[in-house]
Order: structure tokens, then C-alpha cells, then sequence
């Protein structure tokens, strides 16, 4: 799908970051939505048609299990948990296009999608339906600010106008999960799904040369100011100026000039149809639309309960959903609720470990803790005895367990546990810290935001981006018995801790800790 060989000409602009670490320097230490999360749009079709793909082996499907896409989904979904991400899936709508890279589209929604809904409402993920194709509607929100990236390997994204895609995750082998980023500015627009010859002649390298000229911008502004009518009647003008171009290369953008090229360029290129088409898709916004209305991009924590209802139903899992559970979902499930500080110093038992869990030379290091997990093992042999029908089932699978092994990246722990952390490296014998000092420099991605100017009264405590808390024997009080409990020395940061307690408070402590 989308630009032919745009991936080999985008190369130079392509970086290999770890998703964890884009996740926590752009979302959780920029900070920018206050929230301590990246917000990412993700083509949904794209991960369905992945899925499938992996099963199109003759007779593995057969092999598989129960509803092995679904699985695959699932096990997707349940990795996201260990990012401080907040994503947002995207599905194609009934205004989509009815032809792509000349084949005819199926318009009625893949057997999967609703059980995938299904899953992302368990896992508490945002799902929006486009009301036409969802990579021009993740070009949308991410120009209107909504999200950060998009997750899709679909290039007509940047036809569309996006500009920061991220492709080919690799979220399954421990310690790996590279993704490749492309943030650019230009589009390259000579030839895609809904035009399948484009420019005889015109290469990609070509194409994406010519689309950073006046002409690619003169002809989006008239595409997007007029109707196809009056588009139509501009073309032949425009026309008029890519051949003068393409022969004197004026400004010398071209490598050399393309005499042979202009005098190829047919009388009915550019297709008006399909500059409209690109230039003003059919979108939420479409139509004096206001677009989607997300009330709330806090990351959220999945409802277990509900989840354990729906692998059983689904996968079959009811005598081993709590061994799923805990090596799948609840490890995201903890670092979720550090990153969100809604969990204090005392649930964790332990730090055992320091190391380098990730092959970027600028990451940072994750520290390997042992956490109470407290009762969400009940919670989930709850939920598989419903969807068993029996509230007396034998379910395999430890409810009485109480305790976890977590990776947490260092920034997050550092946050949520600042005094813990320095114990640990004080304290620990260096055969347990193997972490490695940075080589490399993150080289940001997003915009940088404006640092505000701090205004503070004597006796605040200093939070992020410039708010501030007064301190008061009250609260100190009120966190002074954690405090003495967690702390065996005297240098317990107890400034740190008021900023880890007091985040935001717009996420609530997920009803299974609360019980």
C-alpha cells in the first residue's frame, strides 16, 4: 500500500529508536500534555492484515488455537501496557474510496474488528471509526495535535499531510523493540493507491524533488481552495509550469534538466479526481465536522476482570489464565501504574536488578524489581469462571500469588520511587548493577516546548513545566509514616516523594488495588 519505493527514498530520514525510549523521553520526561504519555494513532487494518498474514502458511492456522489473529492481537495489545503510551486505534470508514492500487475495496468490516474492539475497550485503549480511510484521518489528528505519531506502513499517511509515522515494530523479542521513525516535511504525490500510473517516466527520486518546489504547494492550495470543477480548469496551467521546469530546472532542485520527461507528460495528468482526493480526503473534519472528541488521553489501566471474560471466550484460556495474565498483561499493568505515580515506594518488595535492556546507545537503564501484585490473580479467575458460566470452576493458575517480577525503565522509577532506587545504588554489590553509561545523545523528535517561567511563593516545592505545591506540616504529616517505613537512612528525598504522590490527578488508582 501506498507510494511505490518511497521507503528507499525516505531512507535518509529513517531513525531506529527503541519504542520504550521514544515513549518515555517524548512523552513521559517532555511532558508535554501534562499527563507523562505519548499519544500514538494506530492504522488498525494494518495490524489486522499483519496478524492474518502470519497464518496464511498452509495448515498453520489449523495448528494455531482458538482464533489465532485475535491471539496475536491480544498479545499486541498486552505489550503496549509497558509503555507510557496512550494509543488511539483507528479504523477505515464507509466513505473510504472505492478503488485502491486498481482493485475494487471490500467496505464491510473484517470479522475481526469487532471482537478486536472488543479487546481494546478491555484493555481501556482509545478506538475511533473514520468515516473514511484512517490514514487520512491520522494525518488529521495528528495536524490538529491529538497525536504524537502514527503506528501504520501505509506511506499514503504523508500524502495525506502526516509527517511523524512510525513502521515495522518489533515488539517481540525481549529487549528489542526497535521501531523505525520517519518525521519529515514534503510529500511526495506523483503516484499512489488511488493512481496507479502517475507520471510515466518519473522516478521516485524525481517525484519527491519536485514535491518540495512551489509547484507541489501552488497545486495543494488550489486543490484545497476550490472544487474539482475549478481544479480542473487550473490544472492545464500547472501543467504549463511542470514542463517549463522540468526544462530549464530553474533553480537547479533537479539533477539535471528532464527534457524527455516533460515532453511525455500526457494531457491529463495530474488526474483532478485524484489531487482532490489526497487534497481534501473525507475525514472528520470533513463537511464542517469537528472532528473526534477524546475526553480524556490519560493512560488507562485494562479492566481485568473483563478481560479474563473475553480469553476465555475467545482463546480458550481458563486453566491457565492467571500463568497469561502474569507473564502478558500485568507486568504492563504495574509500569502503567508507576508511570502514573498512582502506585507509593512500598509496593515494591525489592530492586534486584540494574541493567541495559535495550540496544539503543542512548537509552537509559531498567531497573528489575519484585512488586506486590496484591489481588488481581482473584480479580482475573473471576472473570474466567463467568465466562466458564460456573462460579465453582477448577481454574489452573495461582490466586494467591503476591508477588512480581517487573523490568521498569530507570525515568520512571527514578520518578515514582526516588528514595528506593538510591538505596539500591548505594547499597547493592556491583554485580547486581550492570548498566552501562549512555554512549550516544537522544536527538529529540518532537518540537521542543517553551520552558514557562516558574512563579513560586517561599516554602513551594517546584513540580513540572513551572507548577508549584506549598509545602505545609499537614502534608508532611499526612506522608510521614510512609516515609519512616520506607526509608532506612537519612537521605530519603522527601521532596521527591511529594512530587511523585502529588502528579496530575486525573487518573485513579485501578479498582484492583483498591481492594
Amino acid at each position: 500500500m501506498g507510494i511505490p519505493n518511497v521507503w528507499k527514498e525516505l531512507e535518509p530520514l529513517k531513525r531506529s529508536v527503541s519504542l520504550v525510549e521514544l515513549a518515555v523521553r517524548e512523552g513521559f520526561l517532555r511532558n508535554a500534555r501534562k499527563n507523562r504519555t505519548l499519544v500514538v494513532g494506530i492504522d488498525a487494518s494494518v495490524w489486522i492484515v499483519e496478524c492474518q498474514a502470519v497464518f496464511y502458511v498452509r495448515g498453520l492456522h489449523t495448528q494455531a488455537g482458538e482464533n489465532p489473529e485475535l491471539r496475536t492481537l491480544f498479545f499486541r495489545l498486552a505489550h503496549l501496557l509497558h509503555y507510557p503510551i496512550t494509543p488511539i486505534f483507528v479504523f477505515d470508514g464507509p466513505e473510504r474510496p472505492n478503488c485502491k492500487c486498481g482493485t475494487t475495496v471490500k467496505k464491510k468490516d473484517h470479522s475481526v474488528v469487532k471482537y478486536l474492539i472488543k479487546l481494546i475497550k478491555d484493555f481501556r485503549y482509545k478506538f475511533h471509526m473514520a468515516p473514511g480511510e484512517a490514514e487520512a484521518e491520522l494525518a488529521e489528528l495528528e495536524r490538529h495535535g491529538i497525536i504524537d505519531f502514527a503506528i501504520t506502513t501505509d506511506s499514503d499517511y504523508f500524502l495525506f499531510g502526516g509527517t511523524r509515522l512510525i513502521r515495522n515494530l518489533h515488539i517481540k523479542t525481549p529487549g528489542d523493540d526497535d521501531a523505525e521513525i520517519y518525521v519529515t516535511k514534503d510529500t511526495a504525490a506523483m503516484a499512489a493507491d488511488y493512481d496507479t500510473v502517475g507520471l510515466p517516466g518519473c522516478g521516485i527520486v524525481t517525484a519527491v524533488t519536485l514535491s518540495s518546489t512551489p509547484l507541489a504547494a501552488d497545486l495543494l492550495a488550489a486543490a484545497e481552495g476550490s472544487t474539482e470543477a475549478e481544479l480542473e480548469l487550473y490544472i492545464p496551467e500547472w501543467r504549463s509550469q511542470l514542463r517549463k521546469t522540468l526544462i530549464t530546472n530553474p533553480n537547479g532542485d533537479l539533477p539535471n534538466h528532464r527534457t524527455t520527461l516533460a515532453s511525455k507528460i500526457p494531457d491529463d495528468f495530474p488526474n483532478p479526481h485524484v489531487v482532490y482526493l489526497y487534497a481534501r480526503p473525507v475525514t472528520s473534519w470533513s463537511k464542517g465536522g469537528c472532528g473526534p472528541q477524546f475526553d480524556n488521553l490519560q493512560p488507562q489501566f485494562p479492566d481485568t476482570e473483563q478481560l479474563a471474560f473475553h480469553c476465555e471466550r475467545l482463546f480458550g484460556w481458563g486453566t491457565t489464565i492467571v500463568d497469561k495474565f502474569q507473564r502478558y498483561v500485568w507486568p504492563g499493568y504495574c509500569i502503567r501504574t508507576f508511570s502514573q505515580s498512582l502506585l507509593t515506594p512500598s509496593s515494591i518488595r525489592h530492586i534486584y536488578k540494574q541493567d541495559n535492556k535495550f540496544k539503543s546507545n542512548s537509552a537509559f537503564e531498567s531497573y528489575g524489581i519484585e512488586m506486590w501484585l496484591r489481588p488481581l490473580p482473584v480479580v482475573a479467575l473471576s472473570g474466567a469462571r463467568r465466562a466458564l458460566e460456573d462460579e465453582n470452576a477448577v481454574v489452573k493458575g495461582d490466586a494467591t500469588c503476591t508477588s512480581l517480577d517487573v523490568w521498569v525503565p530507570g525515568p520512571i522509577l527514578r520518578n515514582a520511587a526516588p528514595a528506593v532506587v538510591d538505596t539500591f545504588l548505594r547499597n547493592a554489590p556491583s554485580r547486581m548493577k550492570k548498566a552501562t553509561v549512555a554512549t550516544g545523545v537522544y536527538v529529540p523528535l518532537l518540537p521542543a516546548i517553551p520552558n514557562p517561567t516558574p512563579t513560586t511563593t517561599p516554602g513551594s516545592i517546584i513540580f513540572d513545566q513551572g507548577t508549584s505545591m506549598q509545602s505545609s506540616s499537614k502534608l508532611d504529616n499526612a506522608l510521614s509514616n510512609e516515609v519512616i517505613e520506607l526509608s532506612d537512612t537519612s537521605s530519603y528525598h522527601f521532596y521527591d516523594k511529594i512530587q511523585a504522590s502529588a502528579c496530575t490527578p486525573t487518573s485513579t488508582l485501578p479498582n484492583e488495588f483498591m481492594k
